[in-house]
């Protein structure tokens, strides 16, 4: 048979691709209010392809709205998308036939939760927006790599809140993209976003969270900065001009600054961000009719510094926006340019309090007095969804530094037993469960626990675990989360309630299945508080399942089991390829990942690396990005100088590692973090644990 081919678009040879299968595919058309109708395909495996219909429909209304937005007709004649079952990547966007793991595209009404469903949206809407940013226009080399990446890590929040509204994805942005990078960028190991790249471990190296999340969350400043209108129309004239070519991040700034006044420098003003790694903390001094603001780096800790360099002596151009109680939903805007020593804000008459940086639009963070920080727990309820996350977040990571007493962060809690919002709650359950690594060997855990069961109470017993078909997506997402909570703080209900529902669910799935929502939290503490039976039942059910996210659950669940033996036999069944392969190769570090996560898998995991390390070379080798981002998962937890110890010694008889060079580096911070915080904290946190349980 033979096939003739349309000539392709000028496009990098990286994008293109030719995939020989016998999928089944579902289909569609795009129609937007400029260019041509798109013809819309979604391919999968036969027994998969029912499963498209959700990436079909939303690829339909997010294109449309991409379409709209940069005001530029896709550029090729059609659109196909397709599943593959053993991927190495969530997805690539190669132009024209964009590919996928399969728990990025397909979503199965039956067993796929609301997280799932997101994450099929938020995928397919980032490799869409590579369509014109990355794909029309290419950077001309892996030093701008960010623009691409961040771009579309940003655009695909955009393309979800419009066709998603009532998932509230721009306050979703906070805890999907800004935070993690935000502690990531407090640290010596961190990096520029634009930096010189030679080899092809250091490309791969570059495919970071410092890449795409802080890329998304600097673009989303700049937008707001210069206002929406006008990054738009100037995102447009770089797309038209360097459309089929390669460009280089100064076109961008320099379309942008056509648009803006001519004493706003984007040139300048974005230089300070991208050359230059890490952040600015400001300190909010109030002087009676003005507040003094001034800047300096922000560090988890401030004597773990590596000289570097930098053209701009770590000062920062920083718009800063501040609302009041007066119009707390409408910010005014104030540049505090890097060669300024401070900045000073004339008090608004008649206010109660004032709030920096709003929305958390900033790329930085905003330290008060403990007075002004009280004021500001105080008034809460006043805030938008996002000014409430800004403040949780920002005081527990202000107190991991020793800028602030941990008093305040513990007492912002508190405000979770009024408001039981995703957002809020995925920080606040995150923000406490981050400190059972450094209290669970100490003889008070149990008053950390009691503090957990009495902050989750009422959210347990107004959640709950009866369902609705009227609940929201973001009341089932934060169902998950304070479910998974309240079980992990021991209360005795929930964990009974989820052996039970595992027990019947085991015996026979089919007469008692678990809903959707309920499978991690039901499979993870069901298997907890099991044995070899159970475990082994669950293996079989695992071996049965084509279902690439139902598979991911139930491995999630295997390696939650308490049995050592267990746990070192699923590693061996991770070892198996080929013939008889029981776990794909796309999910190897994740399976060790839930192992090192479970605290007695934790040690397991790491002597098996170690003892490994070979082994796992030979069968990665070590440009393989997930290899180099698997010491940092597994020593996250270390609190310890033995271990550190023992991670410097595996790494100088390691020497090579490859694309998990600033991995290594990543890690050894953290965990030297992690020894700090265990030394300054462990006593005062406990202290307030006990004091807050007696009242």
């Amino acid at each position: 048979v033979m096939v003739d081919f349309e000539e392709s678009k000028e496009m990098s040879t990286y994008l293109a691709c030719f995939i020989v299968c016998d999928f089944e595919h579902t289909k569609s058309v795009i129609e937007a209010n400029i260019g041509e109708k798109i013809p819309l395909k979604v391919f999968a495996t036969r027994a998969q392809v029912k499963n498209t219909q959700f990436a079909l429909n939303s690829t339909v209304n997010i294109m449309k709205y991409f379409i709209e937005y940069f005001d530029i007709p896709y550029p090729l004649p059609k659109l196909d998308l397709i599943a593959i079952p053993d991927f190495v990547s969530g997805a690539m966007e190669h132009w024209g036939l964009v590919t996928f793991r399969e728990t990025s595209l397909l979503y199965d009404e039956e067993k796929s939760s609301s997280g799932n469903k997101q994450r099929v949206v938020e995928v397919v809407a980032h490799e869409l927006a590579h369509s014109w940013f990355g794909n029309l226009v290419t950077m001309n080399w892996w030093n701008d790599l960010w623009l691409n990446e961040g771009f579309a890590s940003y655009i695909e929040t955009k393309g979800m809140a419009h066709v998603y509204p009532e998932w509230d994805m721009m306050d979703q942005f906070l805890i999907d993209t800004m935070h993690s990078v935000l502690s990531l960028d407090a640290t010596p190991s961190s990096h520029p976003i634009v930096q010189t790249v030679v080899t092809p471990d250091q490309i791969t190296e570059i495919f970071d969270s410092i890449t795409y999340d802080k890329g998304a969350s600097l673009l989303r400043m700049l937008d707001n900065a210069i206002t929406e209108e006008t990054f738009r129309k100037g995102v447009k004239e770089y797309l038209l001009k360097y459309r089929y070519g390669n460009a280089v991040t100064q076109y961008l700034w320099d379309e942008l600054q056509k648009l803006v006044p001519k004493d706003v420098s984007i040139t300048d003003i974005m230089g300070t961000w991208t050359v230059q790694m890490g952040y600015p903390i400001l300190t909010v001094t109030d002087e009676g009719k003005e507040y003094v603001l001034t800047q300096k780096r922000f560090l988890k800790d401030y004597s773990n510094t590596v000289a570097k360099s930098s053209p701009y002596g770590y000062k920062w151009s920083v718009p800063v926006t501040f609302v009041t109680d007066l119009a707390p939903k409408k910010a005014e805007t104030r540049w505090f340019k890097h060669d300024q020593p401070n900045i000073k804000i004339t008090k608004p008459p008649g206010i109660k309090w004032i709030k920096f940086n709003h929305d958390q639009m900033g790329y930085y963070r905003v330290n008060y007095t403990p007075d002004h920080w009280k004021l500001l727990a105080a008034n809460m309820a006043q805030m938008t969804t996002s000014d409430k996350a800004h403040l949780l977040e920002e005081s527990f990571s202000i107190a991991e530094s020793g800028d602030l007493s941990y008093d305040i962060p513990l007492q912002l809690t508190s405000y979770l037993q009024k408001e039981f919002h995703y957002v809020l709650w995925s920080i606040g359950a995150g923000k406490i469960g981050s400190l059972r690594k450094y209290l669970i060997d100490s003889p008070d855990y149990n008053e950390y626990l009691k503090y957990r069961s009495k902050l989750v109470f009422n959210a347990y017993k107004s959640i709950g675990w009866l369902e609705s078909a009227q609940d929201t997506h973001l009341k089932r997402r934060v169902r998950s989360i304070i479910l998974s909570f309240a079980c992990q703080s021991g209360i005795a209900d929930c964990l009974t309630t989820a052996k039970t529902k595992f027990d019947l669910w085991l015996k026979d799935p089919a007469k008692n299945p678990v809903s959707q929502e309920l499978r991690n939290i039901v499979y993870h503490y069901g298997m907890e508080g099991g044995g070899k039976d159970e475990w082994f039942n669950l293996l079989n059910l695992y071996k049965k399942e084509i279902d690439a996210n139902e598979k991911l659950k139930m491995l999630e669940a295997l390696a939650a089991v308490k049995e050592t033996w267990l746990l070192q036999h699923l590693i061996q069944l991770g070892t198996i390829e080929g013939e008889g392969q029981l776990i794909r190769s796309q999910d190897y570090f994740t399976m060790l990942g839930y192992i090192s996560s479970n605290p007695i898998g934790t040690s397991i995991v790491w002597n098996y690396v170690r003892e490994n390390w070979k082994y796992l070379e030979e069968r990665f080798g070590l440009n393989e990005r997930y290899l180099g981002r698997l010491i940092p998962t597994i020593t996250s937890s270390f609190t310890m100088n033995l271990q550190l110890q023992e991670m410097e010694t595996f790494f100088a008889a390691n020497p090579n590692a490859g694309a998990g060079a600033l991995a290594r580096k990543q890690a050894l911070t953290n965990v030297k973090n992690n020894i700090k915080w265990v030394r300054s904290n462990r006593n005062s946190v406990i202290s307030w644990f006990k004091n807050h349980n007696s009242q």
